[in-house]
């Protein structure tokens, strides 16, 4: 478990400095100071297992102004109050997610509690809202799988029927044309259903699965892309262009993130051997971080153009569970997937990116 960030805001530091003093010699605590200002700036950016710890007062004005900011907007890193004048700050107390710690004698073994307790709400609340967003996730892809069922496996199995049938009538020996026809389509009803059994895997997830976590992003896309590449023998080259230590929220499904792209990559540019995975900020989104696998050398030399059509069956399925997988997840980590074509010496290249939210 990541320790839990105790942000302790505060306008003088010294004034609370034992209570600093007390969080920071908890092993399972990460102690920080930060002021009002500082506080509200990076409020959208606080770290996922963030607690605030708000030693009040502040200065009157800007106690006054911090308030009203903190009573309009929706924060959502839980907070516990630490104040000499607990009924003052009453109307702030939502729930678990803003407790009072009234400053009184033998607060300070209440505190850690107090913290304990914010964060164990705000988990609480937040698989809440991941198990729901599952389930509706689960929902889609049922959705989804009862189209394909009806139409594709239905249309295929439709016409294995028919081959099979003319089969059965001819009067010559068997046509060997029509045999590897039958064969063929056969591959691919094997090929849908196991592209579905994948899909319902990841929609549906596992118990285990629904606590997110701070996942170390260069950790996951080594992890994803040796899988892929310890079957396929491709060589994928990593240019970082971030801090090696970004994290992103996400669960342990992360790495098949990157081998479904990787694998995504590899089914529409099946002549390449040679990948690059560059991981950059966003240029258009603000405390996003990218990760985009291509063809070695064509991401950085080219500008892309559309997505080309795909005309081999087998590519297109194959193409398509791992485009849903990626979507399924990439949304699951609040991302987006963006794929491209590049143009370069006459021939068409496809890469991926993927957008993450930073912690």
């Amino acid at each position: 478990m990541e320790p839990i960030s105790v942000q302790v805001v505060t306008e003088d530091p010294d004034r609370c400095s034992k209570d600093l003093q007390l969080l920071r010699s908890i092993p399972s605590l990460d102690v920080s100071t930060l002021s009002p200002l500082k506080f509200m700036l990076n409020s959208g950016r606080v770290n996922f297992n963030a607690v605030a710890v708000l030693e009040l007062p502040f200065i009157q004005e800007n106690e006054v102004e911090f308030m009203e900011v903190l009573s309009r907007s929706q924060f959502s890193v839980p907070m516990v109050i630490v104040s000499d004048e607990p009924l003052r700050y009453l109307p702030y107390a939502r729930g678990g997610r803003i407790s009072i710690v009234p400053r009184e004698p033998g607060y300070s073994s209440e505190l850690p509690e107090a913290i304990m307790s914010a964060y164990r709400y705000s988990r609480d609340i937040a698989e809440k809202a991941i198990f729901e967003r599952r389930l509706q996730e689960y929902s889609q892809y049922l959705e989804t799988i009862n189209k394909i069922m009806e139409h594709d496996i239905g249309d295929l199995n439709q016409a294995i029927l028919t081959f099979s049938e003319l089969l059965k009538k001819s009067n010559m020996q068997p046509n060997m044309k029509i045999v590897e026809s039958i064969i063929e389509q056969s591959k691919t009803v094997a090929n849908l259903i196991n592209s579905f059994a994948t899909l319902a895997h990841l929609a549906k997830g596992n118990v285990e699965e629904l606590s997110m976590e701070a996942k170390l992003l260069d950790d996951a896309i080594n992890e994803g892309i040796k899988e892929f590449s310890s079957i396929t023998g491709d060589r994928f080259d990593k240019r970082i262009e971030v801090d090696g230590s970004v994290r992103v929220i996400a669960d342990s499904s992360l790495p098949q993130l990157f081998r479904h792209i990787a694998s995504y990559v590899k089914t529409m540019n099946p002549e390449c051997n040679h990948f690059e995975i560059t991981v950059y900020e966003s240029f258009a989104l603000e405390n996003t971080v990218s990760v985009t696998i291509s063809p070695r050398g064509r991401f950085a030399s080219v500008l892309p153009k559309y997505m080309k059509h795909i005309e081999d069956l087998n590519a297109l399925l194959k193409g398509n569970v791992d485009l849903m997988s990626m979507v399924i997840l990439s949304r699951r980590y609040g991302g987006s997937i963006s794929l491209n074509v590049s143009e370069s010496g006459g021939k068409e290249y496809n890469f991926i990116t993927v957008a993450l939210p930073k912690v």
